[in-house]
């Protein structure tokens, strides 16, 4: 019976694949388990390493660069929050402060500046107050900027099961932005924790941290090709406006000759 045969073997082709789904998926559910019990151990390690840093208030300082004005100088580190472990998606977050004692205050000359400014600080989470001041003909002169000395960090570390690693992500620590790096979990025992906890004190460190996100070689060379195709199509449009220009002008200056010549000619004059 043909009918019979066919429908037996696509039977047996989707119980197949519903085996190997399933062989995925319990794969996956181990690989994230284990990588959940790491993460734990860095929660755990992290719950008593900001209690104390709370209890001892250590001096520990940072600059902060901030594009459009300066550095923020003299940072103090403080305020250690330790996030609930979440065990959905094996992840948690740390976060702390750098705090300084004075309000710093700048001006931007015109509206595009200060607009630019404010997303930039709003960007990074940063705190401030702005103020725009008109001269006696209603003219923007300028607009002030408070800027708090306030930086907001964030440490959040996440299983991922993809990459069978720990992502680490780091937000205003080591300067303005964010940082993303690959944790081993095969690295993670004792040493790694106290190299963590000389990590976030700022001390020096021999913390085995991989960038999360790397370009490989070919990658590079598309983007070197890429821009040297930029380079060039602006060269050649820079030239073809140039020509254009020069083509205008020669234009112009031929009209303006024949123009002169004709009041020479006898036979315009009236």
């Amino acid at each position: 019976m043909p009918a019979l045969s066919e429908l037996k073997k696509k039977a047996d082709h989707l119980r197949s694949d519903n085996i190997e789904l399933d062989r995925d998926q319990k794969l996956k559910a181990a690989t994230l388990a284990e990588l959940g019990r790491k993460v734990k151990k860095i929660h755990l390690y992290l719950f008593e390493l900001s209690r104390e840093l709370n209890f001892v208030q250590p001096d520990i300082y940072a600059n902060y660069e901030v594009k459009g004005f300066s550095t923020l100088e003299h940072l103090k580190q403080q305020d250690y929050v330790l996030c609930d472990y979440d065990e959905a998606q094996h992840e948690f977050v740390l976060r702390f402060s750098c705090v300084g004692q004075f309000k710093f205050r700048f001006a931007k000359a015109n509206k595009i500046h200060a607009k630019n400014q404010r997303d930039y600080l709003v960007s990074h989470n940063l705190r401030f107050h702005h103020r725009e001041e008109y001269d006696g003909n209603h003219q923007l002169t300028r607009v002030l900027f408070d800027l708090e000395p306030l930086i907001y960090i964030e440490f959040k570390f996440t299983a991922n099961a993809k990459t069978q690693k720990i992502d680490l992500s780091l937000r205003n620590f080591d300067g303005l932005g964010r940082q993303h790096y690959s944790l081993d979990p095969r690295k993670i025992d004792d040493v790694f924790l106290d190299e963590l906890a000389k990590f976030i004190c700022r001390e020096k460190h021999a913390l085995p941290l991989e960038e999360r996100y790397q370009l490989t070689q070919q990658g590079k060379d598309m983007i070197i090709r890429h821009r040297k195709e930029k380079t060039q199509q602006e060269n050649d449009d820079f030239d073809k406006w140039l020509a254009q220009t020069q083509a205008s002008l020669d234009r112009e200056e031929r009209r303006l000759k024949r123009g002169f010549l004709g009041l020479l000619n006898p036979s315009n004059w009236v």
